[in-house]
């Protein structure tokens, strides 16, 4: 399903950026992540992860590595 994410990536205020949830359990060491493919930059950790109807469902947290396209959020349960 599609996802949106919130932020201010490279101090650009306001910014929006629509992916797709890849996994909701991704599993990172001991850790469960949702993985979408939404791009992550400084300044979108810390934003929203929203849903097709807006509601927020996780924390945007990080990108795996030097990869494209594989970011992870903290579910917000």
């Amino acid at each position: 399903s599609d996802v949106y994410t919130i932020g201010a990536p490279n101090s650009m205020s306001y910014t929006l950026t629509k992916g797709v949830l890849s996994a909701k359990d991704r599993q990172l060491g001991n850790y469960k992540y949702i993985q979408l493919d939404a791009a992550i930059n400084k300044g979108n950790s810390g934003g929203p992860l929203l849903n097709d109807n807006g509601n927020v469902i996780g924390v945007n947290t990080l990108k795996v590595g030097e990869t494209e396209g594989i970011g992870l959020a903290i579910p917000i349960t």
